[in-house]
């Protein structure tokens, strides 16, 4: 199976009025040729017509054309299958491959009603929940290399715990003392941070364990002292419907797809009676995970 590319380069509406009768390619001995791509083409929307202006994306719609085909014809002369069987299959894979993608599954698929969604939150309640979460404040001094270096660090944070001890303002002090890159800020991180038994136990055990307004005492992580005051505080709670019903439906409606996808390769596939070739049809069909609630 030949495949003339260089025909789609032709702009000049005169070459393309010379060369309109050539072949792009044959399938069972019917040509198709550039003057009727042209004209199919112009038929297509705009917003179609722009997605396949280039030359590289005019590539892909001659070879998903191609593709179906071979796919779809089940009589006529099949010389051609049989003479260069790889290419044959490789162009139905790239058909199959955009066929698994197509918006037509999410047109089948429909949506999840209210009713499914709920009865999910029903189900799954007990992990729909917002951990507790902090914001806190630092002051962060670098320990250095060296001894020498780390007992000066020592002595600066010590420093400046004893002034937070004695009343002074933590933001003050954080831009005086701190080497922490939120020392400008006056230590203040901005973010929320989430309790998680997978957060680092040395953070959680000085942060969590803290009241509003507490500041902690000094304490060492990764090559630097640390004081850290806790600004905020909100305990774990439940999560409401409404809060999570958008991403609850989207997550069924991404499992029906998945769901589709894998039916509808299996139908493609004993359809098409395809010979798989090594990196061929599986590893584009795999190439995500796909992981199930």
């Amino acid at each position: 199976l030949s495949v003339n590319y260089d025909l789609l380069k032709v702009e000049d509406s005169a070459q393309v009025e010379l060369r309109k009768n050539e072949s792009l390619f044959t399938i069972h001995g019917k040509p198709f040729t550039l003057g009727t791509f042209r004209e199919e083409f112009k038929e297509l929307s705009p917003e179609t017509q722009a997605k396949f202006a280039n030359y590289e994306a005019k590539k892909i719609l001659i070879d998903q054309f191609i593709a179906k085909e071979l796919l779809l014809e089940e009589a006529g002369d099949d010389t051609a299958d049989k003479e260069e069987p790889k290419e044959v299959e490789a162009a139905k894979i790239r058909y199959l491959s955009q066929m698994l993608h197509k918006e037509e599954i999410d047109e089948k698929i429909g949506q999840v009603s209210d009713e499914e969604a709920q009865k999910f939150y029903e189900e799954k309640k007990n992990v729909l929940v917002e951990p507790a979460k902090v914001q806190i404040s630092l002051i962060g001094v670098a320990q250095g290399p060296s001894d020498a270096e780390k007992s000066r660090a020592r002595q600066r944070i010590d420093e400046a715990r004893q002034k937070l001890a004695e009343g002074m303002d933590f933001a003050v002090i954080a831009r005086e003392y701190s080497t922490d890159s939120t020392a400008s800020a006056g230590g203040e991180l901005k973010s929320w941070i989430y309790d998680s038994e997978h957060y680092d136990p040395v953070l959680r055990e000085n942060i969590f364990k803290l009241q509003p307004d507490a500041i902690s005492n000094v304490f060492e992580y990764k090559g630097e002292f640390l004081i850290v005051k806790l600004r905020q505080k909100e305990d774990k709670r439940q999560r409401t419907f409404d809060e999570v019903k958008d991403w609850i439906k989207k997550t069924l409606l991404d499992e029906r797809h998945r769901e589709k996808e894998e039916k509808l390769e299996e139908e493609l596939l004993k359809k098409a009676q395809l010979v798989i070739y090594d990196s061929s049809l599986k590893p584009m069909l795999k190439e995500e995970p796909k992981t199930k609630l």
